[in-house]
Formats: C-alpha cells, sequence, structure tokens
C-alpha cells in the first residue's frame, strides 16, 4: 500500500481541493460554502487543476457506498482529518480499489462530478459514454459489473450513452424516480418538485419513484414527473435541451421567467424592476455573450438595462 503523505509534504491546492471534494460528497454544502468554493477555483489555476485531478481520481472508484463522506463529516476532527489525508494521498498516488476510512466500520461514497454557477462542463466515462453538466449541478457515479448508473443529486446534465461490452443497463437516478437509456441521447433536468427528461435521440424508459405505471419517451419528446405522477409528454426537446448547445430558446416568455434562467449562468447579480416582470419574450440568446443580451433587451424591449457597478445589472421600466 502506498504510504500516506505527511502534512508538510501535501500541495496545498491538492490538500484544499481534497477538503472540498469531503464537503461537496458530504451533501451539506452551504450557499455562503459555495461562495467561497468559486473564489477559491477562481483565483489560482492550480486550484482548478488539483479539483480537476481530485475528481477525475474520484471517478476511478466504482463501488464506493454513498455514506462515507456524511459519516466523516459527522465524527470527531481527528477522522476527518485522517480521511482528508487520505484523500489528497489518493490525488497524489492514483491506485485502484476502493476509499476505506479506517474509523470502525467500513464505508465510502459514490464519486461525483459537480459545477460551480456558470460553469458546465463535458466528461467521457470510463465505459464511453458523454456526460455534460450544466451550471450549478452535480452528480454521482455509480458503475459496477452490474449495471451503469447516474445519480442526480441537483441541476441538469446530458448523457449520450455508448454500447457496453458488459451489456449492463443504463440508468439515471433522480430524487423523483429513475430513468432507463435505451441507446440514446437525453437530458435530465431535476428541481425540488419534479424531475424533467427530453429525449434528443431514440427514447427512455421513465419509472417514478412511487408511480406503479412507466412512461416510455421518444426522440423530441419532453416530459416531467414526480415520486407520484407522470406529466403529458410534450414535443419541444430542443427548446428544452436548448443549454447544451450553449443556448436560451425562449417563446412568449415573461421577462421574469427569462431572467430567471439568465441568472443561472450570469456570475453576477440581475435586479428587474416588478414593474417590467410582465412583458413578453421571444428568441434563441447565446450564453457565451450574456452581456450582449442585456444590450438586445434594451433595443427589443421598452426597459433601461444599467450596470451601477462591476457584476451588477438592473433593468428597469422606460
Amino acid at each position: 500500500m502506498a504510504r500516506l503523505p505527511a502534512d508538510s509534504e501535501l500541495s496545498p491546492h491538492i490538500n484544499a481541493a481534497a477538503r472540498w471534494l469531503v464537503i461537496h460528497q458530504s451533501g451539506q454544502l452551504t450557499e455562503r460554502q459555495q461562495a467561497q468554493f468559486s473564489r477559491w477555483l477562481a483565483e489560482d489555476h492550480k486550484n482548478r487543476t488539483a479539483w480537476d485531478n481530485a475528481q477525475r481520481l474520484a471517478g476511478m472508484f466504482h463501488n464506493v457506498p454513498v455514506e462515507l463522506s456524511r459519516n466523516v463529516l459527522g465524527r470527531k476532527q481527528k477522522s476527518k482529518r485522517t480521511f482528508i489525508k487520505a484523500l489528497a494521498g489518493l490525488v497524489v498516488v492514483p491506485t485502484a480499489g476502493y476509499w476505506w476510512l479506517n474509523s470502525g466500520q467500513q464505508t465510502a461514497a459514490y464519486p461525483s462530478i459537480a459545477t460551480v454557477h456558470g460553469e458546465q462542463r463535458e466528461l467521457l466515462l470510463s465505459d464511453g459514454s458523454r456526460l455534460k453538466l450544466n451550471t450549478n449541478s452535480e452528480v454521482a457515479i455509480d458503475y459496477s459489473e452490474q449495471q451503469r448508473r447516474l445519480l442526480l443529486v441537483r441541476g441538469e446534465i446530458m448523457v449520450e450513452t455508448a454500447p457496453d461490452a458488459l451489456y449492463r443497463e443504463f440508468w439515471v437516478s433522480s430524487k423523483h424516480g429513475s430513468v432507463m437509456a435505451l441507446g440514446t441521447r437525453f437530458t435530465v433536468s431535476q428541481t425540488d418538485h419534479e424531475t424533467r427528461i427530453a429525449v434528443l435521440e431514440h427514447a427512455v424508459r421513465i419509472h417514478p419513484e412511487r408511480h406503479h405505471e412507466y412512461l416510455e419517451l421518444g426522440a423530441g419528446d419532453t416530459v416531467s414527473f414526480s415520486e407520484h405522477s407522470l406529466g403529458q409528454p410534450e414535443t419541444n426537446a430542443l427548446a428544452a435541451s436548448a443549454w447544451t448547445r450553449g443556448q436560451i430558446v425562449v417563446e412568449d416568455q415573461r421577462l421574469d421567467e427569462f431572467v430567471s434562467e439568465l441568472e443561472r449562468y450570469y456570475r453576477g447579480v440581475i435586479r428587474l424592476d416588478p414593474v417590467s416582470a410582465q412583458l413578453r419574450i421571444s428568441g434563441v440568446y447565446q450564453l457565451n455573450n450574456i452581456e450582449a443580451i442585456f444590450d438586445t433587451l434594451q433595443q427589443t424591449l421598452p426597459v433601461q438595462v444599467d450596470r451601477p457597478r462591476a457584476g451588477w445589472v438592473m433593468i428597469s421600466r422606460r
């Protein structure tokens, strides 16, 4: 077994990445911690490199039980410190196997990948499937000899499945149920109250958590479901998956709803005058130039866009 490095040997960037990974996987990340993490990630490119390495190595571990981080964070500081050192050691020295914490019982956590506010990421999974995360999203990876499963913790993902040499089924689970891929490309979006599926190629089979029926959804269609019910399919998958192409697509949408969607990608503050909330908007907007979107709003709607300081945008009725 590789020797765990002493504290003095640990790169400060790797050590910090290990600590952030523990917090992310605990499921207890607060808004304040999210802001601190975003600042840490942006302040030094070495932080981003260390974070990417930690997440890539996490993906090497297939059968890692889900309660490790929660249990670790609930234990005394010595156990937390031991785990962080072990995790940092894994970042330095790649190994094969599981994460085990010597704390009286064997527990571990599924490796997860996350994005911060305004960030999108694409990954190639070990079976050749492709995964894309939208802004402020997190997904845990549970691959075993029997199945391939992604656990959507929060936010929104797109999956493009690859044929599997072991003929394992591919599932995506949310808090409201599970979706089985039928050789497909699709998106999954989760809110507190429902999960929404948009199928871009082939089909999926949707199983709500506490509903006795399932639904097979084909290409071009979307549907929302909760634990207890399935909604009616609609034909608007291209609009629902616009984020995967770097766009927001809206048709006759209220301006306040559009601004709420835009806030997911804007790394700053947007304030909308309540008088302007019910104005209607349609169009295709490019997320790689959000400042241009503000200019377009001012040109096409009776609104004034002001920028009183960096990172602040105020939209008011003209």
